[in-house]
């Protein structure tokens, strides 16, 4: 568990490069800026803070991916593999509903069949449920 004291925060100019990011989303030069300064924080800051800023760029992705630029969303696919290697996006063992879902989006569209099925494979029992849901998707599911 982080304690108050032993714990680091991410540098202010991380902020600045998250904020610029979103801000400026036709400049590349913050968004490698951000990806320069995870690398080199991940280590030493909470998982709260390394989800948040995973969530910042997978978003600045996806953003650039909806304008037709298709090789942002091979890059935010390659986010959410590192922040699941990481662990980044599980609390309590667990994985929200909202990202499960666009991680198998984003395999399927990007046809990477194989990887998708065995993400839900080894994530289905760290979904995280809503009271009263039944939908259950299977690696069968994607062979349509």
């Amino acid at each position: 568990m982080w304690s108050r004291t032993a714990t680091k925060r991410c540098q202010p100019s991380t902020y600045y490069h998250c904020y610029k990011a979103l801000t400026d989303p036709d400049s590349l030069r913050w968004f490698e800026a951000l990806r320069t300064l995870m690398r080199t924080q991940h280590a030493s800051l909470p998982p709260n803070e390394v989800k948040d800023l995973y969530l910042v760029a997978i978003n600045y992705c996806i953003g650039r991916s909806n304008r037709g630029e298709r090789a942002f969303l091979q890059e935010a696919f390659e986010l959410y593999k590192e922040g699941l290697a990481t662990k980044a996006f599980l609390e309590n063992n667990l994985l929200s509903r909202f990202t499960y879902n666009n991680i198998v989006l984003a395999g399927l569209i990007l046809k990477d069949f194989n990887w998708v099925e065995h993400f839900i494979t080894e994530y289905r029992p760290h979904r995280a449920k809503i009271p009263g849901e039944h939908l259950q998707l299977q690696p069968r599911h994607i062979l349509f």
